[in-house]
């Protein structure tokens, strides 16, 4: 991972987190936001390995998008389950799914619904 896209990945997860970007479902497992002149596209997927005995192995993977103002991509990064920096891209993945989907206010609804037929 380059460090640029390091510090996008921290920046990006920051400010979805703050509420500062608008992200778009584009379906379950994708969403994407216009951020500047170009758009960021967040994603989970899977990449096929080979194993030595010839045996395909689907790893999960965090695949993060970015295009220029041409629509062009101007850098990418798929992160392995067993890549370092997964982890800094699932966390981004998690905040910009709650956020496009409003996690917060559909968990909040089921938690006053199911307080007020407790009482």
């Amino acid at each position: 991972m380059t460090p640029k896209l390091t510090k996008l990945i921290q920046m990006l997860k920051s400010e979805t987190e703050r509420g500062k970007l608008a992200w778009v479902a584009v379906d379950d497992d994708a969403f994407r936001a216009r951020v500047g002149d170009g758009l960021v596209r967040v994603a989970r997927g899977a990449k096929r390995f080979e194993q030595e005995s010839g045996e395909n192995l689907l790893v999960p993977t965090v695949d993060i998008v970015v295009t220029g103002p041409t629509a062009r991509v101007v850098e990418e990064g798929s992160f392995p389950e067993d890549d370092r920096g997964h982890a800094a891209a699932e966390a981004l993945f998690q905040a910009v799914r709650r956020a496009a989907l409003d996690s917060d206010a559909v968990l909040d609804s089921m938690m006053l619904s199911l307080q007020s037929s407790a009482n």
